[in-house]
């Protein structure tokens, strides 16, 4: 269903509509195209969202309540081929693609370490760790990638994200 607001980007807050959502409608899921001006700018919009509600899908009951196509666009180009995305993540980054809790936290660990402009105690801060503790996950995930968290650094993040948007769909299972 497709729905036209009145609204600029920066006027909506997604954390607030989750939440919201969340509070009075739990199993309900929404998509969020990029608002736009006349015929054009709606149907753009639409197909956004589309892209948006195609990641969501992928990636299951675990995601967010909302999906914005801003924040996972670069992942809608990746779902439209998985095998291609999961072999790509692979190669990006190596034994951190696997998918279980202890390299979860490492990807993790390195995208808020990218993200927080490579400081790191930009990057304690907001994982509530000590200075050292995020260094030493960066060693242990360069040991795990084979190498220097900073080669194919756009990748690199590109890789992390797509696992974040779309989930157990990208990564390495084990034990199969």
């Amino acid at each position: 269903m497709g729905l036209g607001v009145r609204a600029r980007a920066a006027d909506l807050d997604l954390a607030v509509l989750d939440a919201e959502l969340r509070r009075r409608l739990s199993p309900v899921r929404v998509a969020v195209g990029s608002p736009g001006i006349g015929l054009f700018g709606f149907r753009a919009s639409h197909h956004e969202a589309l892209a948006a509600q195609r990641v969501a899908n992928i990636r299951g009951g675990d995601g967010p309540g909302v999906t914005a196509y801003a924040e996972v666009a670069m992942s809608t180009f990746l779902a439209r081929d998985l095998r291609a995305a999961r072999r790509w993540v692979a190669e990006v980054l190596g034994g951190l693609a696997t998918d279980d809790d202890a390299m979860a936290e490492l990807r993790r660990t390195v995208l808020l370490f990218l993200r927080a402009g490579a400081s790191l105690t930009e990057a304690a801060v907001q994982l509530h760790l000590h200075k050292n503790t995020v260094r030493y996950r960066l060693r242990k995930a360069e040991d795990v990638r084979g190498r220097p968290i900073n080669e194919r650094r756009l990748d690199v993040e590109t890789a992390l994200l797509a696992c974040v948007h779309l989930g157990k769909s990208v990564l390495i299972r084990t034990g199969l």
